[in-house]
């Protein structure tokens, strides 16, 4: 019903309860093209994943730095942040 009312995308909480693999699976049935958001749950630790099926975008609110972070998981942030011109 969403799709019928033009919404850019749809958005999957909590992702982490789905999984990169449920949510494949739903895009199987989903018109193609359609965008698809992760939201919870989903950080530095599985982005490659989440990228398998091609997801165009996160919520990463509480994932975004932790104490301890290492220079990959800064990249990453980085590189997020850049996409969205925030940088």
């Amino acid at each position: 019903m969403a799709l019928r009312t033009k919404v850019d995308g749809l958005k999957f909480f909590p992702a982490s309860l789905l999984g990169w693999s449920g949510l494949q699976g739903i895009l199987a049935a989903l018109p193609a093209g359609t965008k698809t958001y992760a939201v919870g749950a989903v950080g530095s630790g599985n982005f490659a994943e989440w990228l398998t099926v091609s997801v165009p975008g996160f919520s990463i609110v509480a994932a975004i730095y932790k104490p301890g972070d290492g220079a990959d998981v800064v990249a990453i942030v980085a590189a997020f942040d850049v996409g969205l011109g925030l940088r």
